[in-house]
């Protein structure tokens, strides 16, 4: 729930974009914002509590982890916690919108708008990964960067904003950050002034 309000104003943010900008139909704006919200949860699937599961999406998820640590695993170090691992960096939220992409262009209805699909998967599952960059066990962000400068893939970071990684403390912004979701939605449509004006007693 936590990471679906997270990506919930993103989503919508995306959609007025599209919809602003011509770029595409109201119903694929729409259907970006709901694969924005639905992808949010992905990068979570890696979970030890999927592990065993009849899950296909979690197995898909877990194993492109396992992939991810026997390309890049660090010197001297067996890694065998996949949270906050692969699954935690731009390059598997890019992949994973560029692997949508290519199912999509091979389906008729849904080929036109291929990229746009993509998009919305690259930007909601890297919702999920920048929600948690502020939580003290971090992610790694960038296997590349990491590679680079550190020579360690998946090290993590941390913006050390949070204490600890309760859910408790991702939850105390799930409130606000469904009611800021509500009011994009409203100025979308066209309500926020008019409900505005009726709060305020204005007529």
């Amino acid at each position: 729930m936590g990471y679906r309000a997270v990506a919930a104003p993103v989503g919508l943010g995306m959609a007025w974009a599209i919809t602003a900008a011509g770029a595409a139909s109201v119903p694929v704006a729409a259907g970006c914002a709901g694969l924005v919200v639905a992808s949010s949860t992905w990068p979570g699937l890696v979970h030890s509590r999927f592990k065993g599961r009849m899950h296909p999406a979690a197995a898909l998820v877990r194993g492109s982890a396992h992939l991810g640590y026997k390309v890049a695993a660090p010197e001297g170090r067996e890694l065998t916690d996949l949270d906050r691992g692969p699954s935690y960096c731009i390059e598997w939220c890019v992949l994973a919108g560029l692997l949508v992409v290519l199912v999509a262009s091979q389906i008729p209805p849904l080929a036109q708008w291929a990229w746009w699909w993509g998009a919305a998967i690259t930007v909601g599952t890297l919702s999920h990964v920048l929600a948690d960059l502020p939580t003290p066990s971090g992610v790694p962000l960038s296997a590349v960067y990491n590679w680079v400068v550190h020579r360690d893939a998946w090290r993590r970071h941390s913006l050390g904003w949070f204490e600890s990684d309760s859910a408790g403390e991702h939850f105390l912004a799930v409130p606000i950050l469904f009611l800021v979701t509500v009011i994009m939605a409203m100025a979308m449509v066209g309500w926020l002034s008019p409900v505005a004006g009726w709060l305020m007693g204005v007529r």
